[in-house]
């Protein structure tokens, strides 16, 4: 919804079922439900420039036969987009996530119910930046970190080189 020129409302919605059964390693099944909400105010004052806050609720409830756990996260972020037509991009990203979880910390479970992240407190944050190099070859460089409480900061950084024909 443009609520005017340079102001846009998005709402973004989920509901599902991801499911893992493994014959020999009973302790990795899961059977999740899930939904979020993802509304996003954005600001675009032209073409080449825009920036958005976000807020997302997430809820994740493991099938009670296969232990029950719960996981609530509740997201709050930023992020900013420059653009040159023709040329390239950068993306910012940062956010704010707090997790409420119900069950033991064990295994493929938490990571599938937690997404990699600890309960409590995390922040994760991206930087994107995407070159054309002449009219065939397309630089991506990218960089994103996670903090969780209790532990250190983990930093990645990935480098991606397409050809068009």
């Amino acid at each position: 919804w443009n609520i005017t020129r340079m102001f846009l409302l998005e709402s973004e919605g989920k509901w599902g079922k991801k499911t893992s059964s493994a014959d020999f390693v009973t302790t990795r099944n899961f059977d999740i439900d899930y939904y979020n909400v993802l509304p996003k105010l954005s600001f675009q004052p032209g073409v080449s420039y825009h920036i958005s806050l976000l807020y997302e609720y997430k809820q994740k409830l493991n099938a009670p036969d296969l232990g029950g756990e719960l996981a609530v996260h509740n997201k709050a972020g930023i992020e900013s987009r420059i653009q040159k037509v023709g040329k390239g991009s950068i993306l910012l990203e940062i956010a704010y996530i707090n997790i409420e979880y119900t069950g033991l910390l064990n295994g493929s479970i938490d990571y599938e119910m937690l997404e990699g992240l600890q309960p409590g407190d995390n922040g994760t944050w991206q930087v994107t930046f995407q070159r054309n190099i002449g009219k065939y070859l397309q630089l991506n460089l990218g960089y994103n970190g996670r903090s969780t409480e209790g532990n250190k900061s983990i930093h990645t950084g990935t480098v991606r080189m397409r050809a068009y024909f």
